[in-house]
């Protein structure tokens, strides 16, 4: 199943609390992320730490942020986590602290690609199927169009290709 994490953190952005599902993901003790909150950027891949480092940049960052995005883990492997910021409200609905959930949510974008893939993909041959060719038809015949220029599509017929993808 998909583990989830779970921070606090004051109006000035500092932790509060971190949970030991934090402690597994990052790597890191819940005293040192405490003592050293930007600390987790270091095991952002590094595709992803500008668009994270953005994000977590701002002081105002909106109630109900949903941010994904991978990770270096412990052993090495990447591993995806879905990030969720909301406000904490007291009694009259007043916020006064700020909650982060994190969820590792590799699993699921693994079955999510393998369902992409053999969607556009002929579980056989590994080649584009015909799904994929009227998806890409279509995106070529609307660019051409807003662009005014002219498309072709080639079709080449292979004569007993069944034997071939049989055997």
């Amino acid at each position: 199943g998909e583990e989830r994490a779970r921070e606090e953190f004051d109006k000035d952005n500092n932790i509060l609390y971190a949970s030991p599902v934090c402690e597994q993901l990052f790597g890191k003790s819940s005293t040192f992320l405490k003592l050293s909150p930007t600390t987790w950027m270091d095991i952002i891949h590094l595709d992803d730490r500008p668009m994270v480092a953005r994000t977590f940049a701002s002081k105002n960052i909106p109630d109900g942020l949903e941010i994904s995005y991978r990770i270096t883990g412990a052993d090495g492997g990447t591993r995806w986590l879905r990030d969720r910021i909301f406000s904490v409200k007291d009694g009259s609905g007043t916020p006064y602290r700020r909650a982060r959930v994190i969820e590792d949510i590799t699993d699921r974008r693994k079955t999510e690609n393998e369902l992409y893939f053999l969607s556009y993909n002929d579980v056989l041959t590994g080649l584009l199927n015909r799904g994929a060719l009227y998806t890409r038809a279509e995106a070529e015949l609307n660019r051409a169009g807003r662009d005014g220029t002219i498309t072709s599509l080639i079709l080449l017929d292979i004569d007993h290709f069944k034997l071939i993808n049989d055997h």
